[in-house]
Parts: structure tokens; C-alpha cells; sequence
């Protein structure tokens, strides 16, 4: 049953642009009801079917976050440029370590790289034990670009985002 919603347009949401997308539970509730085996077995469907998936996890690692991470052959860590996202992912990395979580590729990116808020790539490297793969610039055309529901490395390819985007897939 979950394999015939998948390939059912219908539960894809609004598609602007060439990705197809699985949105998410409408409300806690339904996201609830969505365990992690049931990611997984979504997650494994997809995978047969398209090339690439990417997983937008909520915050932390729940049950459905740890059912993506297993089937990942590539995690990409994202942080901001502030003390809380980075001590947030430095815990992530310690647990996705403590759980052997080491057989994906991991690969980090800074968002709003160019954000002078006092702290240095340097020491967020070193404070997660991680190299920078990846800095992308503020821009707003990343809001602009989510509210219209457009994906900026399509629809602005030219763009240093988009440039920069593309130098990473």
C-alpha cells in the first residue's frame, strides 16, 4: 500500500519545478503515525525508482531520522554560523559516532557562510572534529525561492548559489 502511494502523484504536493517531492504530515498527528520502519520502507521504494533522495530530517535524531541515515549511502551536515546550530551538530556527530553511523559519507556545510557573527570556519571545525565541504553565501533568494517553491539551483542556475550548488552534486 505504501508503494502505490509513493508512485501516486497525489501525495506528492504541488510540484514547480522538474524534483519530485514527498511532502510531509500535515499535522503532528499524521507525523506521528509515520515510524521510523515506515520511513525506511518508503525511503527503500524511492530508492528503486529515482536516482537521488534527499531527506530533510526535523532537528535531533528520531526514529524516522535514523531509519534515513541507515539506508544513506551520503549524510550532509548543515549548520549556521551560531553557537546553538553548532553545538547542535556537534552533539548529532557525537551520537551518529557512539552509534557507528560511520559507514555514510558524511559531508559538512556551513548556510550564510559569509555571515560575520564572530565565529571562524576554523573553530567549527575544530569544535566538530569535521572539515568544511561546502560554505554557501547568504542570499535572499533562498526565502524567495521557498516560498515561491522553486529550487534556486534550477531555477537560477547562473546565480552564485546555484553556481555553487552545482559545484557540490
Amino acid at each position: 500500500q505504501a508503494e502505490d502511494g509513493i508512485r501516486d502523484s497525489s501525495v506528492t504536493g504541488v510540484q514547480t519545478c522538474a524534483l519530485p517531492i514527498l511532502a510531509g504530515a500535515g499535522t503532528p498527528e499524521e507525523g506521528e503515525a509515520v515510524t521510523g520502519e515506515i520511513a525506511g520502507q518508503i525511503l527503500s521504494t524511492l530508492s528503486r525508482d529515482v536516482g537521488h533522495i534527499v531527506v530533510d530530517t526535523a532537528a535531533g535524531l528520531d526514529e524516522r531520522a535514523l531509519a534515513a541515515i541507515d539506508i544513506a549511502t551520503d549524510l550532509v551536515l548543515v549548520a549556521s554560523l551560531d553557537v546553538t546550530s553548532i553545538r547542535n551538530l556537534g552533539k548529532e556527530v557525537d551520537a551518529l559516532d557512539r552509534m557507528g553511523a560511520t559507514a555514510a559519507r558524511r559531508h559538512f556545510v556551513i548556510n550564510r557562510a559569509d555571515a560575520r557573527v564572530g565565529l571562524e570556519i576554523s573553530d567549527v571545525e575544530s569544535a566538530i572534529g569535521m572539515t568544511l565541504d561546502a560554505a554557501l553565501p547568504s542570499s535572499r533568494d533562498i526565502p524567495l525561492s521557498m516560498n515561491q517553491g522553486t529550487v534556486v539551483a534550477l531555477s537560477q542556475p547562473d546565480s552564485q548559489l546555484g553556481r555553487r550548488s552545482e559545484e557540490h552534486t
